[in-house]
């Protein structure tokens, strides 16, 4: 597996599928990957204290802004790449495909 410094982001080629980047290295297991963009904080917080339950390191960075709310909308998730299959998993069982 390979990691994108310029958008944080695990990739199995030499690509960077996010950005194009071709200056990737290997991963290691303690780099933080993107992992999901979750649209609902409701469901961002679930899932949140779904990873932790399990021990998964979760770093979450508001962004979007919903002009109803006046606050951000959205969260961007990130989890160390040894964490990105058990991440998947559990997203799976709580939201399917």
């Amino acid at each position: 597996m390979y990691y994108c410094e310029k958008c944080k982001t695990a990739n199995a080629e030499k690509v960077c599928a996010r950005c194009g980047n071709t200056d990737l290295r290997i991963a290691k297991d303690d780099d933080v990957s993107f992992f999901y963009k979750m649209p609902d904080n409701h469901f961002a917080t679930m899932f949140i204290e779904a990873l932790k339950s399990q021990n998964i390191d979760v770093f979450a960075v508001p962004c979007g802004f919903s002009i109803a709310t006046r606050a951000n909308d959205s969260l961007m998730l990130y989890v160390p790449v040894k964490f990105l299959n058990d991440a998947y998993d559990i997203y799976v069982s709580m939201f399917g495909e």
